[in-house]
This record gives C-alpha cells, sequence and structure tokens, in this order.
C-alpha cells in the first residue's frame, strides 16, 4: 500500500509550472524524502538520530517495481532525489521504453502474419450446412458434430435440415497468366464457356466469334443489329449464341452457320442482362422490365408482368423463378408460373449489377462493394453473410463455399462463404486497367479489363480432406500461417497446357498467396521442391530442360521433399558455418592453450 501511495502524494504535492525547473525538482526531491522516511528513529552510536531512505533499504528488483507504478514525468523528477533513486529511475525508465518498442514490434509482426497468412491451395473438407426445408419435407436431427451452426440466426424460426457440402479452397494455387487479346476498350462485352470459342463486342453493332489460342483469331464476325450490344450469352454446346443491343431486340445466333435463326422483340428500351435455364430465356431491360422467352417458338411468355421502377440491372432464372435487381438496389423475386411476387430484397443501397443463384443461395453484390448471400427460401428473410469490398464489385460466384468476388479496385477476392473471411485475393496487373468482367471456370479465370483480355490458368489440384487439425497445420477455413509446416500438404503443381495456348516458356507463373515481388527464399524454395517432385505426372508436352530433369529423377531413387523444419535447420546451419561469433573463437582458443600446457607437463 505504501507504494500504491506514492504516486497520489507525489502528484498532489507537486510544485506548480510557474515555478522554474530546478525549484520543482528541489520540492520534489523534499517531499519524496518526507514520503519514504521510517516513522521508527534509528539510533546510532553517536547518540544521533535520522531518517531511513526505503528504496534505498529494498532490493533493486522491488524498488523497481515501485518505481514503475509512476509515469515518466514523476520518474524524470525522481532523478533529482538522490545518486541511488537516479539509477534506479533511469533503469526503469529505460526498461519501460525498451517494453513499448518490443509491445510495438509484436504487434506489427502479427499484423503481418494477419495479412501474409496464406491458404493451403489443397485443402478441402466435407461440412454440414443447414438449408430450409420444402413443404413435402420432414425436419432433419441436428447434428451434434459442429459447435457452431452456419447461419443459425437467420434459420433460428425455420424447419431446415443439414446437406453435406463440400468445401475447396480453389482459385488459390499458383496460376499462368495468358494474355488472350491485347485492345483497349472501357466497354468490351464478352461471353466465354471454357471451351475454344469466345464472343465479344467492342461498343459496336457486331459479334466477333474468336478461337481462344496461342494467336487469338476471328473466325467469323455477326451482323444484324442496329445499335451496340450490351448483352451476350455463349452456350457452345449447344451452337447457340444470344446477343442484346440497345435496339431493344434479342438475336439468336448458330454459330457454326454464323445466321441468325431467332429474333425476339418485345422490350422497349436497352436490354441489359440475359440469362438462359433449358428452354426459357430470360431478359432485363432499361424500360424496367423483366421478360421471358420460349427458345423453341420464339416467343414471350404472356402473362408475366414482372417490373421494377427502376432500370434491370441483372436477371437469374431457374426452374420456376426468376430473379431480377435494378438500380435502386432492390431484388425481387419472382414466381414464373404465375407471375408472383415472392420476396422483395431492400437492404442494398445503391444499384445491385451482379447475381449468383444455385440450389440453395443467392448472391447480389452492389456498386458500393457490398456482397450478400440470401436463403432462396421465401421465409428465410435475413442477410446470411455479408463481404464488403471497398469499390463496386463487378463480378460474383459461388463454388465449393468459396464466394470470388471481382471488384473495381483490380482484386479478385476468394472469401470463405461459411465464415466471411477473406481467404486470399489475386492482384490485376497495373497495366491492365479497370476491371470490367469475369468468367469463371473449373480451373481457370477469363479477366476482362480495359485494357486487355487475359485467361488466369490455376493448377491441377489433388485436394487433401485429411483431418488437419490434428496436425496443427490448418486453422479454421484452411489458412496457413508462415510459421506453419507443409506436412499434410499433397498439391500436385502440374499446370495443363491447353493444346491452343501460349507455350510454358512464354508464360510467367505466380501465385494469389505469396506475391512475385516479395516472394521469401523459403517459400520459393518449397514451391519448386513440389513443382520438380511432380514433374513425372505432367501429362502435357514440357520443355527439353524439363524433360531432362524427369529423366534425372527417374534413375535416383525415390525423392521426398524436404520439411519446412528441415530448410529452416539447413539453413541454420549454413549460416552457422559462414558466422562464427567471438564466443565460440574464445572457446578454440582456449582449449588449444589447454591441451600445449597439458603436453608441456606431461599430462
Amino acid at each position: 500500500m505504501a507504494s500504491l501511495n506514492v504516486g497520489k502524494k507525489f502528484h498532489g504535492k507537486l510544485a506548480p509550472r510557474s515555478q522554474g525547473p530546478t525549484q520543482r525538482a528541489v520540492k520534489v526531491s523534499d517531499e519524496l524524502k518526507k514520503i519514504f522516511q521510517v516513522n521508527e528513529y534509528v539510533k546510532f552510536a553517536s547518540g544521533s538520530s535520522k531518517y531511513q531512505d526505503i528504496i534505498c533499504c529494498l532490493p533493486v528488483k522491488l524498488s523497481k517495481r515501485i518505481f514503475g507504478l509512476l509515469d515518466e514525468k514523476s520518474l524524470i523528477c525522481c532523478r533529482s532525489v538522490c545518486k541511488y533513486w537516479r539509477l534506479i529511475a533511469e533503469e526503469t525508465l529505460e526498461e519501460i521504453r525498451l517494453t513499448e518498442v518490443l509491445n510495438s514490434q509484436i504487434k506489427d509482426m502479427m499484423e503481418c502474419w494477419r495479412r501474409n497468412r496464406i491458404p493451403s491451395p489443397s485443402f478441402a473438407n466435407f461440412v454440414e450446412v443447414p438449408v430450409p426445408l420444402n413443404d413435402d419435407e420432414q425436419e432433419d436431427v441436428p447434428s451434434t458434430c459442429q459447435e457452431v451452426v452456419p447461419f443459425q440466426a437467420v434459420y433460428d424460426n425455420i424447419k431446415t435440415k443439414t446437406v453435406k457440402m463440400e468445401e475447396r479452397n480453389v482459385y488459390c494455387g499458383a496460376y499462368f497468366i495468358d494474355v488472350v487479346l491485347k485492345q483497349e476498350d472501357k466497354n468490351r462485352v464478352l461471353d466465354y464457356s471454357g471451351g475454344r470459342l469466345m464472343a465479344m463486342s467492342y461498343n459496336k453493332k457486331w459479334v466477333q466469334l474468336l478461337r481462344v489460342a496461342s494467336e487469338t483469331k476471328t473466325i467469323s464476325v455477326l451482323k444484324g443489329h442496329l445499335g451496340p450490344i450490351r448483352a451476350m450469352l455463349l452456350c457452345e454446346d449447344r451452337n447457340l449464341l444470344i446477343t442484346a443491343a440497345c435496339d431493344s431486340n434479342i438475336r439468336c445466333w448458330n454459330i457454326r452457320t454464323g445466321r441468325c435463326d431467332m429474333v425476339l422483340c418485345g422490350h422497349s428500351g436497352t436490354i441489359n442482362c440475359l440469362d438462359v435455364h433449358a428452354n426459357s430465356l430470360v431478359s432485363g431491360s432499361k424500360d424496367c422490365t423483366v421478360k421471358v422467352w420460349s427458345l423453341h417458338t420464339g416467343q414471350r411468355l404472356q402473362g408475366l408482368r414482372f417490373r421494377h421502377r427502376a432500370s434491370v440491372q441483372c436477371v437469374k432464372i431457374n426452374r420456376a423463378t426468376i430473379y431480377s435487381s435494378c438500380n435502386q438496389g432492390v431484388v425481387k423475386i419472382w414466381n414464373m408460373e404465375n407471375g408472383s411476387l415472392l420476396k422483395v430484397i431492400k437492404a442494398h443501397r445503391s444499384s445491385v449489377k451482379c447475381l449468383f443463384l444455385d440450389e440453395w443461395h443467392l448472391l447480389s453484390g452492389d456498386s458500393k462493394g457490398n456482397v450478400m448471400a440470401w436463403s432462396v427460401n421465401c421465409g428465410a428473410s435475413g442477410c446470411l453473410m455479408t463481404f464488403s469490398h471497398p469499390e463496386a464489385v463487378k463480378s460474383l460466384t459461388l463454388t465449393y463455399l468459396r464466394v470470388i468476388t471481382g471488384c473495381s479496385d483490380r482484386k479478385i477476392r476468394i472469401f470463405n462463404f461459411l465464415k466471411g473471411d477473406c481467404l486470399t485475393y489475386i492482384t490485376l496487373r497495373p497495366e491492365s486497367g479497370p476491371l470490367l468482367s469475369l468468367r469463371f471456370q473449373e480451373n481457370s479465370i477469363l479477366v476482362n479489363t480495359a485494357s486487355s483480355v487475359q485467361l488466369y490458368q490455376f493448377s491441377k489440384v489433388v485436394w487433401d480432406y485429411t483431418n488437419r487439425a490434428q496436425e496443427n497445420v490448418v486453422t479454421q477455413g484452411g489458412l496457413l500461417s508462415e510459421t506453419s509446416a507443409d506436412k499434410g500438404r499433397k498439391m500436385s503443381h502440374t499446370f495443363p497446357a491447353r493444346g491452343d495456348m501460349a507455350p510454358p516458356s512464354q508464360r510467367t507463373l505466380y501465385s494469389n498467396s505469396v506475391k512475385p515481388k516479395s516472394t521469401s527464399f523459403l517459400q520459393e524454395s518449397r514451391f519448386h521442391v513440389n513443382q520438380r517432385v511432380c514433374g513425372e505426372n505432367r501429362k502435357q508436352p514440357v520443355i527439353q530442360s524439363e524433360k531432362a530433369a524427369c529423366g534425372r529423377m527417374k534413375k535416383r531413387s525415390a525423392h521426398h521433399p524436404p520439411t519446412r523444419d528441415a530448410l529452416f535447420l539447413r539453413l541454420a546451419a549454413i549460416q552457422r558455418a559462414r558466422c562464427v561469433d567471438e564466443v565460440s573463437i574464445n572457446t578454440e582458443y582456449n582449449a588449444r592453450l589447454g591441451d600445449l600446457w597439458r603436453a608441456e607437463h606431461n599430462l
């Protein structure tokens, strides 16, 4: 208690600021001497009595502990009491400053770790996800294997069942970038279904069909629209291309013959979006209407009046439901059989220009960077999860419980759908310009920017479904820290070369988890080791140097890549061999002197 009262008495006895620093120091010194006095007199042999300083009688550690309760200004004043107090105060100040520096460094390291955490590119798992029940289904018994049930707050008053879904860290591995087309256009519209053909329009009245190859060539030019094209759908498996333009017409083309087989008329404004399911086509226009067409007859389905109060920006369709969004941020869900409005979502505060739809979930992205996930069940009214971006969202998709988005800040982000955290992101090249749209395929992403069209070809992955939680390798969501060991990684860094793509010698290898400019030596070594080990299993043609390396590996015995810990030990041994400290030199020198002395004395 005496140490705690020191600060209170000391602060109460400080001299006013009007006095000089010397006078304040003298008064503080007198007050401190009175505080740390002993109530009993200590009588000496001479018969005189003096006061005793408690700080001088205490151990040094305890004295520093008492001084550590004071602030910096008080410690500076304590240096004027006596020489011993000055030493203790200066040491305490130094320790406080060193502690602050250490804490700041630890904080910076933790923030750096959070920014640079690396997702495991081979992580895969099966998760039980609750989904609302249909009218003809029965409620399941809730699973007890999961501690936290996803979306529990939204499904609290709704009967649900658990569906076993697969999650993978897609688009988290290494990738090549192939420049498919290099031509600047800020209004480029294209569609790509993952095959050999790509449809594209440069804000013109015609469409170009291109063959995606090492040298992209135009196959045919489809002309017929009276205004610039605003939307298109390429169905290569059906030999069908659907285009919509500012002339309010929709045209269906046969990509084999290049002939327009059907013209759909009915809108009174620019058509902004299209979507197709089976033989039903849905379109959204600037005239605030959504129309449904039959691809068999070419006629609009009568009796369906789907309307917004603003320009329709995106539409999606499944077997019996239509989803549409507009410039006011309103998302509407319609029943295609009777034309009734099932649900209205008004959570967005800006224009919703992209939607994604699957069997259980609906995702909507607006121009202010918010992506919201919803249940397709109309009874679940709440938002399942929100994914934030700094700028407008241009494209989005949901695959293997991973939300992949393209933002105007030239970044492609991969989110964990169940937890909402961003696993990693891919930054486009600075010379690419603004991002216009994305087309997602199984192992590739077609990136449409203002200056070029690029194909991000990702490596094939051998997905690892082992329980990594027991190995202390992977954290929640399949994240790896930079200090974690890669003991359970079974990633196969094989890069499937398309026969019509650029040769490997002209490609550049990147990784969305480790940027090219800041790749550490250990990460490069680990990548090249994996690439060297998996070279035997490549099915595509390789260059001559890779063939020679594979031949040498086949002649040798079984090779196992070193672990991260082994690499650390090897690097430490090399550093110790090159940098010998003074202690080891002195120890060796003393040992030699001892040997010489024993030799001289015949010991």
